[in-house]
């Protein structure tokens, strides 16, 4: 299954983020009512690639070829949330507002794929 997020920057914003940029993609944690952070892509002129971080993985990774995508592997009940994404500049102050998207599962879930947008 695949979570997908779209977004556009404005002239400045894209100027800003060929220095460098953070790309967060956080799911709600009920009893903490807080986002656990479950994936992180950055870009880091200085060292000229992408590097990215996937607590998660095998089960939560992020699409390499996409702009801000995650799949989840073998989709469960506890995958049903709340996920959100965050895009920031330097790592503390996110870039407008955040995307959020909902995940229910529902019945039977081997062999099902589903693709969740949200744009910006």
């Amino acid at each position: 299954m695949s979570l997908a997020w779209n977004y556009s920057l404005t002239a400045d914003e894209l100027l800003q983020s060929q220095t460098q940029y953070f790309l967060y993609w956080k799911k709600l944690n009920q009893s903490t009512l807080n986002y656990d952070q479950i994936g992180l892509k950055t870009y880091l002129k200085a060292v000229g690639f992408f590097l990215y971080d996937e607590p998660r993985s095998p089960h939560i990774v992020i699409d390499r070829d996409d702009q801000a995508t995650l799949h989840i592997k073998d989709v469960r009940r506890e995958d049903e949330g709340t996920y959100k994404v965050e895009f920031t500049f330097d790592s503390v102050e996110t870039v407008d507002a955040e995307h959020r998207v909902n995940l229910i599962v529902l019945g039977k879930i081997s062999n099902v794929h589903h693709l969740f947008m949200c744009t910006a």
